[in-house]
């Protein structure tokens, strides 16, 4: 289950949610700290890009998970399943 989702967040480009999910935990680990809407926004945009490569792994968001930086969107995800 956990690596299901981690992959779906990790390689999102298309569903709004997810990508602004994978925009926020990139600039966690990219800049070490919470960002702001602005960055949040521009990384969304940028993630929507067919050739984005980013630096977010399955692992990364399964971490981010569990150490609870997502909480609200998890409890979203469990409801679905």
């Amino acid at each position: 289950m956990k690596l299901a989702w981690g992959k779906k967040v990790a390689t999102a480009q298309q569903h709004d949610q997810y990508r602004e999910l994978r925009a926020r935990m990139t600039l966690r680990k990219e800049l070490g700290c919470e960002p702001d809407e602005e960055e949040i926004k521009a990384e969304s945009l940028a993630i929507s890009v067919k050739d984005y490569n980013g630096s977010l792994s399955v692992e990364d968001v399964i971490k981010g998970f569990e150490r609870g930086e997502e909480v609200g969107f998890y409890r979203l995800i469990a409801l679905k399943v």
